[in-house]
């Protein structure tokens, strides 16, 4: 699960809590750089993953910290739908569950560079233009000799043609 802190208004930006530790304000150096508000300090407060929870630090900012309208003292623990303000921006803790990785059927990984060749060709069209990229080890121009137009032509237009390559 990953943690945001969605603002409540529809100005700003989700600040996602993806690290140990976020440091909030207006300088530079901060992980998270509020510019819209001359009310963030500029190294505001900081939020921190202890375990599974959250937990919140005022770095002695000028407007403060709150929580659920509270000022935040010195630190305090976070909930899933808290509302934080940092300065005059106001933010709700939330979780989102990860993105799934996109799947496409029939995309695989083929240690047989000839059989990714012959893969290849099915999806390409008359007029593609296809850049075949891999190290020496993979062996790609076997992919492209299999997906070439003229593949008798190989010796003129591909590299390592030599016998003694071809062995390999």
């Amino acid at each position: 699960m990953i943690a945001f802190l969605v603002p409540t208004d529809t100005k700003g930006l989700k600040i996602p809590l993806d690290r140990a530790i976020v440091f909030i304000g207006r300088h530079p150096e901060c992980d998270i750089i509020l510019t819209r508000s001359r009310k963030v300090s500029r190294k505001h407060c900081t939020i921190a993953q202890v375990n599974n929870s959250f937990v919140i630090r005022d770095l002695g900012s000028m407007n403060g910290v709150r929580l659920n309208g509270q000022p935040v003292k010195r630190d305090a623990r976070l909930k899933v739908g808290d509302e934080v303000s940092i300065g005059d921006l106001n933010y709700v803790l939330t979780v989102e569950k990860p993105a799934e990785p996109e799947q496409r059927s029939g995309r695989g990984h083929s240690d047989d560079a000839r059989e990714a060749g012959r893969f290849l060709e099915q999806l390409i069209k008359t007029g593609d233009v296809i850049l075949v990229k891999g190290s020496q080890s993979m062996r790609m121009e076997r992919v492209v000799e299999e997906i070439m137009a003229h593949p008798e032509q190989k010796e003129e237009l591909l590299v390592r043609q030599e016998e003694e390559w071809l062995k390999r």
